[in-house]
């Protein structure tokens, strides 16, 4: 599922896209055999199961530098041009979910060198928003604490909310930030007072912040909301300054 394909690409710019894959079992899941990227770049994060990266510089996929985990994300600026893949991890026989997110170079960028960051789960912060709302700092910063992620010149935020049933938090907008999605990955709520279903929502213009209630829901995507919950996960806050 391409979270982003309803909009045109002034409207999500600078994201390019967004894939949501699983949950399934992993035996249900398609490896990804080597494949070709250039000119942006690519940010998966793992919600769920466990993965081996096969790159140029470890085609065979071995050794801890070749495991991707649970709660993992990567920062992958292809640049002038990069061929990697997956393979399952054979010792893993369990669930797999994930975010696959796409995010434009700048012009002047996209000839550069690939470049490559790798944050495991435990070296992102959690911050507890509200009461029974946690929010996973991927890319960015919220309320005074960072990702590890060097993003290299690309004013982006991007956090993994989840709240409790009836919980509410609301999301600050950075300044000079003007691209702004929710896309909710698990239950439903919702946001400034209108019902979301297990879906999205984008402003390419926000300038206030957003209010929003989600039941059973977790959720991610970019920039400044409001949201109160009965259970939700939403990936929601990535933001960035338009070029």
């Amino acid at each position: 599922t391409d979270c982003l394909d309803k909009f045109a690409q002034q409207q999500s710019d600078p994201f390019l896209l967004l894939h949501h894959f699983g949950p399934a079992h992993i035996s249900a899941m398609p490896q990804f055999g080597m494949h070709p990227h250039r000119g942006f770049n690519e940010c998966p994060y793992l919600k769920q199961g466990r993965w081996l990266g096969t790159d140029p510089w470890n085609m065979r996929g071995e050794g801890q530098d070749a495991l991707f985990a649970e709660g993992q994300l990567q920062w992958g600026k292809s640049g002038r041009g990069i061929e990697h893949g997956m393979k399952f991890d054979p010792t893993y026989d369990g669930p797999v979910q994930g975010f696959q997110l796409w995010i434009n170079l700048k012009s002047a960028n996209k000839l550069d060198p690939p470049e490559f960051q790798n944050a495991r789960a435990d070296a992102m912060p959690l911050v507890a928003v509200a009461p029974g709302v946690r929010a996973k700092v991927l890319l960015g910063a919220l309320n005074g604490q960072a990702s590890p992620v060097e993003t290299q010149g690309i004013r982006c935020q991007y956090v993994d909310y989840e709240l409790d049933a009836n919980a509410e938090a609301t999301h600050p907008r950075a300044t000079g930030m003007s691209t702004l999605f929710v896309y909710v990955y698990e239950g439903s709520g919702t946001f400034c007072g209108m019902f979301q279903c297990p879906w999205y929502a984008i402003d390419a213009t926000a300038r206030e912040n957003l209010p929003a209630i989600l039941r059973d829901a977790r959720a991610q995507g970019p920039q400044r909301k409001k949201a109160r919950s009965s259970a939700c996960r939403v990936r929601a806050t990535c933001t960035s300054k338009r070029r």
